[in-house]
């Protein structure tokens, strides 16, 4: 056979870079042909975990099987009792090779498990957006402007149904206006979670966060969160730095519960269908599976929540409170004590084995091996 020419095979190698998203989008039906996609992770694979840019598993985490949303498995995130973690993973933007965005959407589906509580005190993170650089913006470490910010997603013990295990869910910022020493409860609420913005034991959900920076020193940052693919929450008023330089660093995968205080029994909670785009993706096409025993149905929100990509998805309903507004509530400390487990540090591996990186090292290698044969 006729030895391929230095061309032909840069020219194979680019196209397996290049079909890489295109093959990422197509794991999800009614995602295909988005160009869009940065990471889709349905946790169908033993090694899940290389996508995100780590060459281990993090802690307390496992794939499990017992009703995944879409595919055959899920990620359970286990929090023992007495414990504050949960785990902490990022999808490092610089770090898997893209320059750094201005905006970006990061849509889960979740499942409160059976033992699920907020009793053991106030409530905890879950995942959403970091740009700490490591100095500021979590565990009691004020943003000024100019040395960090965040927009994690955080759990809060609801106004009624506690003993239910529900959950009240919102965004929990650490911004450049803030003046305490912890982040600002931002609280969702309407749509499927309802008037009290819990989320109900056994029942898988569908959140999707939208994060869009601040012009440096304005106040034109925007926050939105959608459920079920309705639009339950948004402010456009935040700000988050106040110098060039404060870019969005990560999706900070971030489940923590504290506080000071920690879980009274052993829990866990369950994640799929994970996907961060550039533009409005929308819930999965999937039906949901049946709801765990101890769960409660789900509602019907009657609402056509469809919306093409490249829009940032459908109207807010009107739930009687206006979107975006301080929820007021004195946390005390916050849902944010974790200084000691090192939540705010870059959970990095020792090695890149991600799909990205290891293709650009067969590109390497393969470009060597051909030049080597052609000098022979």
């Amino acid at each position: 056979m006729r030895e391929l020419s230095m061309e032909v095979l840069l020219a194979l190698l680019v196209a397996l870079l290049v079909s890489h998203g295109a093959t990422a989008a197509a794991q999800e039906p009614g995602l295909e042909g988005r160009t869009d996609i940065v990471l889709i992770d349905g946790f169908e694979a033993a090694d899940w975990y290389t996508a995100w840019g780590r060459s281990e598993a993090p802690r307390n985490t496992t794939i499990e099987t017992d009703g995944a949303f879409g595919g055959s498995s899920h990620l359970r995130v286990s929090v023992p009792a007495g414990e504050h973690y949960g785990t902490s993973f990022k999808y490092d933007f610089v770090d898997m090779g893209m320059a750094p965005p201005a905006e970006m959407h990061f849509r889960y589906s979740i499942r409160l498990g059976p033992t699920w509580t907020t009793d053991g005190g106030g409530g905890g993170k879950l995942p959403g957006f970091g740009a700490t650089y490591d100095t500021a913006g979590w565990g009691g470490r004020p943003s000024d402007g100019t040395n960090g910010w965040s927009a994690r997603m955080l759990f809060w013990q609801p106004e009624s149904g506690r003993d239910t295990g529900a959950t009240r869910i919102g965004y929990y910022a650490y911004h450049a206006d803030m003046t305490g020493t912890y982040g600002a409860n931002w609280f969702w609420s309407g749509g499927p979670i309802g008037p009290g913005g819990a989320l109900e034991v056994g029942r898988w959900y569908q959140i999707e966060c939208y994060v869009r920076n601040n012009t440096p020193g304005e106040n034109d940052g925007v926050l939105r969160g959608w459920v079920d693919g309705v639009m339950v929450y948004e402010k456009t008023d935040v700000k988050f730095r106040d110098v060039e330089r404060l870019h969005l660093e990560n999706i900070w995968f971030d489940i923590y519960y504290g506080g000071s205080w920690v879980p009274p029994r052993d829990m866990y909670v369950d994640f799929d269908n994970v996907v961060i785009a550039r533009n409005y993706i929308g819930p999965t096409v999937d039906e949901p599976p049946p709801i765990l025993d101890g769960g409660a149905p789900p509602s019907d929100s009657g609402v056509d929540s469809g919306s093409p990509p490249g829009d940032s998805g459908p109207p807010a309903p009107d739930t009687g409170v206006p979107p975006g507004t301080d929820s007021g509530v004195d946390t005390g400390s916050g849902p944010d004590e974790d200084v000691s487990g090192g939540c705010g540090c870059r959970a990095m591996p020792t090695s890149r084995d991600s799909t990205p990186v290891a293709a650009w090292l067969g590109c390497v290698a393969a470009i060597a091996w051909a030049r080597r044969r052609r000098r022979g």
